[in-house]
């Protein structure tokens, strides 16, 4: 039961070397030409797509000229790494990454999973494989009953972790997601080095908040625009006191960084993983050796 946080590496074509996704979303930005009002492009150097706000001659750059241009998101190819789950990368088939440690790494976090398998296969820098695991996700924790087994509607895992990787400087995950011949897709992908925070215990809870807006009119009608919901979760944990210097060092650099907060394999049907950020961390230490806090966690949307 021993909780962690993952800090992702950032991601630049460095280390994203190769993806099967064409990022070929809208027509790349050319110079000088003229724009209409709602017409997108994508600029390569940003993997960002960007939409008109304005007609005319567009001379520059769309990440320079908040005037003419407003940013959309980033393109399909890069979405995993965007910091959101909103808006995942898909396409038919498989979706594929390569991605080549720049240090050593040990982790790899997928959230909002659209596949029925994921496999991480790590070489090192000659090609020998190092590591090569496949994992089938097809969800059976609704089936309760023999008749439950009978009439389950297969559904599948949204969340995988993999941990105690050899990700060394130059070693590479090579990543298939696989949408067994339907749409296969990604929301959020967390490459990066797992921090030892402590040990989850009974008492820690999970949930969501909701974004969808309600109206209700003079007669009591009530109007729903449905929006995202995101994750929360408050962990209840236990740690060496000692280890209070090196925990609120670890959360503190992570300060403005999405981060992967994972329970451990123990707990990881229990819904307490979050993507996202870690509120405020103000433990009342005790000097017998083992601290008991709470930790509460802000997924994003």
């Amino acid at each position: 039961m021993t909780a962690a946080m993952f800090v992702p590496i950032a991601m630049n074509d460095a280390v994203l070397t190769a993806s099967n996704i064409p990022e070929t979303d809208y027509p790349a930005w050319v110079t000088g030409t003229s724009y209409t009002t709602g017409d997108r492009v994508i600029r390569t150097v940003t993997h960002s797509v960007y939409e008109a706000v304005t007609t005319g001659v567009s001379n520059t750059a769309p990440e320079n000229d908040p005037v003419q241009w407003i940013r959309v998101g980033a393109t399909n190819r890069w979405r995993p790494f965007d910091g959101s789950i909103g808006q995942d990368a898909s396409q038919t088939g498989t979706v594929t990454y390569t991605i080549t440690s720049p240090t050593v790494n040990d982790a790899i976090a997928f959230v909002g999973l659209i596949a029925v398998s994921v496999r991480v296969l790590i070489k090192d820098a000659s090609a020998v494989v190092k590591y090569d695991v496949t994992r089938d996700l097809v969800d059976g924790s609704g089936i309760a009953s023999w008749l439950d087994f009978f009439s389950y509607e297969s559904e599948y895992e949204e969340e995988q972790v993999f941990v105690d990787l050899p990700l060394l400087p130059t070693y590479t995950a090579e990543i298939t997601i696989d949408g067994g011949g339907g749409t296969a897709g990604i929301g959020e992908i967390v490459f990066g080095k797992q921090v030892i925070l402590g040990n989850i215990l009974d008492g820690s809870r999970s949930g969501f908040t909701d974004y969808t807006t309600r109206t209700v009119d003079d007669f009591g009608n009530i109007e729903l625009i449905r929006r995202p919901t995101a994750r929360k979760a408050e962990w209840m944990f236990a740690f060496d006191t000692r280890s209070n210097r090196r925990i609120q060092r670890a959360l503190e650099n992570a300060r403005g960084v999405k981060c992967f907060f994972y329970p451990g394999e123990d707990m990881a049907d229990f819904y307490l993983s979050v993507f996202g950020v870690a509120d405020e961390f103000y433990p009342s230490l005790s000097a017998g050796g083992t601290t008991v806090d709470t930790l509460s966690l802000t997924g994003v949307s």
